[in-house]
């Protein structure tokens, strides 16, 4: 399993740009919300592990998947929304959020294009988002990078396709089949002229369920 390490890129006026983007992004978020999302909180943690190896280190990876955000409070909400569908298909929780003194095993955050990913045209980088990890004190850290937000469905359909990575879905690689949310579609791009084809398939599902040892 092959992870890269980005290095810091900073440019002020993107920054500005983003932030703003993203700040737009919440309030939309906030005012489209009317359902309240299930206690998740309550299900127990540490329901099923895997052994994974990252570069020299061995550690175990645990189900369900604690999310943070270091993007905010909504990025939360919406990796769970995009857990969902994981979790229609495996039958079990897939995602939770972290409470507040709880180790998170997946973090979202968000950062710029990375300098050799940029583009000259719309959305000006070639990659949606990515998905890194690493041992920790025995245990494996992930972080989910938005480096493109776009509309909330773009997000949300990103987040699903990342968050099938975390599970380690085709080895943490991507899917040959175009059907796939795992379709390797870089960037991927939402909207209502260009609705979302890719969904998690039965080949996707037999993958995490023979990765999390899980009976169908």
């Amino acid at each position: 399993m092959r992870y890269v390490r980005l290095k810091p890129h900073h440019d002020t006026v993107f920054a500005l740009c983003l932030s703003a983007a993203i700040a737009i992004l919440c309030l939309a978020l906030a005012s489209s919300c009317s359902r309240p999302l299930p206690d998740l909180g309550k299900i127990p943690r540490a329901q099923y592990s895997r052994t994974v190896h990252s570069g020299a280190d061995t550690c175990q990876a645990w189900l369900p998947l604690v999310v943070r955000a270091s993007a905010g409070q909504e990025f939360v909400a919406l990796a769970l929304q995009a857990a969902q569908p994981w979790a229609d298909v495996l039958g079990l929780a897939i995602a939770v959020p972290a409470l507040a003194d709880e180790p998170a095993s997946v973090d979202v955050t968000i950062k710029p294009c990375p300098a050799d990913r940029a583009a000259d045209k719309f959305p000006y980088c070639n990659v949606t988002a990515q998905t890194a990890g690493a041992c920790i004190d025995g245990s494996y850290h992930q972080v989910i990078t938005i480096f493109y937000v776009g509309s909330a469905a773009t997000l949300l359909a990103t987040l699903t396709h990342e968050l099938g990575h975390a599970l380690g879905v085709d080895g943490g690689d991507h899917s040959t089949d175009a059907k796939s949310i795992m379709y390797k579609t870089t960037p991927i791009s939402v909207s209502k002229t260009a609705p979302l084809e890719q969904g998690i398939t039965l080949e996707d599902a037999a993958s995490a369920r023979a990765v999390w040892g899980l009976s169908k």
